[in-house]
């Protein structure tokens, strides 16, 4: 029996249809279970009624308004037909009343959905709108907060959009209609003045061309307002150019639209095009002088006396860039380079002497791998530098954790990759100024298990199931036993006793996990336990913007030893690329022109916990986080005392702002025109 090719077809879109949605439901349970287990289901719950909330509100309202003006497009006393002639569409193709209604539905469902999809993506923006803090600092052409072009100005844009968008479809659209429909005949574009409209037409259209220009009046009062972070001319920021003129172009373009609104309005209740016509005549005219004028501005007048006509400008450049980067927090201190070093100095000196480096991370890296790696399935993926009391000493010390790179075991299977192999375990690490009669490393940490004569070094919980290497996911309390470490030619084996990962306890976890890692064998194992729990999202780089995405995390999390545990550090950055009148620089790929080192975040290697510290008071952006989360972000007088010590000024934030500094140290207008002292 031959099936159906139609059959056939709508048997692959079912299909298809059930595995998005089967995966999109996997997806979220399990993200559920893990951010339960993590204990952070407050930023999942609420980024997700956020979502579902601006997602089915702009939904509705974009299919009402899309519904309500096609209805009253299509609606008439007597059913119409209309046929699209052959040398339009290439067939002759008949269209009534019904067929419309049917296409404008669908037609409006599926607009309404992707607005609902790009209102719902912009969860972030909404709700900073709505719990933005005050900056208490204003910029200096418009006096308004710093926080109204961080947290209102991107919401503004983004429904402006969205409305202006949602109002031409529809206008568009019934225009299309009414042209079926025979209510709108237009001989030529050229003929315009020859329009034939009916009046409940010609109304109908006339209010939505209103709304269409009244929307582009907003775009352009709006668009003051980008110029602040805008780079257009000698600096970034409104220039001499953009505050003199293009500011005055835009008022005149917004009382150029809004008359063509009017005009607009007054064809629809007179039928008079000709206001209409003129109006938007005006509009385009205004539009090409605001295009030609400020050019002619800048090359006349302000070439020849750059500096003179740009210097307040330069001015608020400097200022709101060393704001931005905490730049003005500096001290400056004149230190001479050509004073001798004495005894005196050294002996006054001697911590800092003592802990000089002389290890460098690289060839210590190297090495470390060769003495320390014991097995060829661990790995030493990067060396951190801490500080540490050492017999009532500060020394600097070089540490490294020593992780398991599944990748790179001997006999690779899912067993071994998912069951018995599951983390790394213990580090090594030494002073960075000492060396051995052979030229190795000293070590203060060593071996498996760890060894170590410091007692500040005693790791009684040396396992690292959360770490910097990019493995997946592991199952711990199997009936599979759990390697631990080697000894001489046995191997240790242990029972996870930790509180991470989520338990696998019912079929329905097993077959949701089994869907979301693509794993059958994670189903049908029989070493899998009602006690089983899966770790998954390991990488410490993952779990922590996994959790708040709404961060920028500093590219190096350190490792640190403390209270006989293992834990990192993660340095967070609250970041904007909307802070007027501030250079926009690179961080981590990322544009930005205001940061601040605002958390600092803590991961028990063993546990996986993860637990926020907001670390600065006083910023803005992270005052808005707290509020919209509360008891997210601790504050830093609960952090472990043992912790505290090892909290160090990241390196991110230090490269970016030392690389603003090279310019922005001048804060002479003149010398900063004339980059007489920027820096290498």
């Amino acid at each position: 029996m031959t099936i159906p090719k139609h059959i056939t077809r709508i048997s692959f879109v079912g299909i298809f249809v059930v595995f998005i949605l089967l995966s999109s439901v996997v997806a979220f349970v399990t993200d559920w279970w893990w951010f339960s287990e993590v204990g952070h289901t407050q930023i999942f719950i609420k980024s997700l009624i956020a979502k579902i909330a601006l997602f089915v509100g702009v939904g509705i309202l974009a299919a009402v308004f899309l519904l309500a003006n096609f209805s009253l497009a299509i609606r008439s006393k007597i059913p119409w037909m209309t046929t699209l002639p052959e040398a339009l569409i290439g067939r002759p193709m008949n269209f009534d009343n019904r067929i419309v209604k049917k296409l404008a539905v669908v037609f409006s469902l599926a607009v309404a959905f992707f607005f609902g999809l790009a209102a719902a993506a912009n969860w972030q923006e909404i709700l900073k709108f709505i719990s933005g803090a005050a900056f208490g600092a204003s910029d200096p052409i418009f006096n308004k907060d710093i926080g109204f072009f961080l947290f209102s100005l991107p919401v503004f844009q983004i429904g402006l959009g969205l409305i202006k968008f949602l109002v031409l479809l529809t206008l568009v659209g019934c225009a299309i209609i009414y042209f079926l429909r025979g209510s709108l005949y237009v001989a030529s574009l050229r003929l315009l003045k020859q329009m034939q409209v009916e009046r409940t037409a010609r109304i109908h259209l006339g209010i939505l061309l209103a709304m269409f220009l009244a929307t582009i009046t907003a775009g352009a009062y709006l668009s003051r307002f980008t110029l602040l972070t805008s780079q257009d001319g000698l600096v970034f920021g409104a220039t001499y150019t953009d505050v003199t003129v293009r500011i005055f172009m835009l008022w005149i373009s917004m009382v150029a639209a809004a008359l063509a609104a009017v005009a607009a309005v007054f064809w629809a209740w007179k039928g008079k095009l000709t206001p209409l016509i003129g109006a938007i005549s005006l509009y385009v005219v205004v539009g090409l002088a605001g295009a030609v004028i400020p050019s002619l501005v800048q090359k006349l007048i302000v070439a020849p006396n750059e500096l003179v006509k740009e210097t307040p400008f330069i001015k608020y450049n400097i200022a709101a860039t060393r704001q931005a980067f905490a730049l003005d927090k500096i001290e400056e201190r004149e230190i001479s380079g050509d004073k001798p070093i004495t005894n005196a100095d050294i002996s006054a000196n001697n911590l800092t002497v003592k802990n000089v480096r002389l290890w460098d991370r690289a060839p210590l890296l190297s090495t470390f791998s060769q003495i320390q790696e014991i097995r060829t399935y661990y790995e030493f993926a990067e060396v951190d530098n801490d500080r540490y009391i050492i017999d009532g000493e500060i020394r600097q010390i070089m540490l490294s954790p020593r992780e398991l790179a599944s990748a790179s075991l001997p006999n690779r299977n899912w067993i071994n990759e998912r069951l018995t192999f599951t983390h790394g375990y213990g580090v090594a690490a030494g002073p960075v100024n000492q060396v051995t009669p052979e030229g190795l490393p000293v070590l203060f940490v060593k071996d498996l298990p760890p060894k170590s004569d410091v007692k500040e070094f005693e790791i009684s919980r040396p396992e690292i199931y959360f770490g910097e290497l990019s493995n997946d996911y592991v199952i711990t309390k199997t009936k599979s036993r759990e390697f631990d470490y080697p000894k001489g030619e046995e191997n240790v084996y242990v029972t996870y006793e930790g509180t991470g990962g989520v338990e696998v306890n019912s079929f329905i976890r097993r077959v949701f996990y089994a869907v979301k890692f693509k794993s059958l064998k994670l189903l049908l194992s029989n070493d899998i336990t009602s006690e089983s729990r899966i770790l998954y999202y390991r990488t410490i780089a993952e779990r922590v913007s996994k959790i708040a995405p709404f961060l920028t995390f500093d590219r190096d999390p350190y490792i640190v030893i403390a209270d006989g545990k293992v834990y990192w550090i993660a340095d967070a950055y609250t970041t904007s690329d909307r802070y007027p009148y501030s250079q926009p620089l690179l961080l981590n790929g990322k544009s930005v022109n205001y940061v601040r080192n605002s958390v600092k975040v803590v991961v028990d290697a063993y546990n996986g916990s993860v637990v926020f510290y907001q670390a600065d008071t006083k910023d803005p952006i992270i005052k808005t986080y707290a509020t919209i989360f509360p008891g997210t972000f601790r504050p830093m007088s609960e952090i472990p005392e043992s912790l505290v010590s090892h909290l160090r000024y990241p390196e991110d934030i230090f490269t970016l702002q030392t690389a603003a500094y090279l310019v922005y140290h001048m804060d002479d207008p003149q010398i900063f025109y004339n980059k007489e002292d920027q820096w290498e």
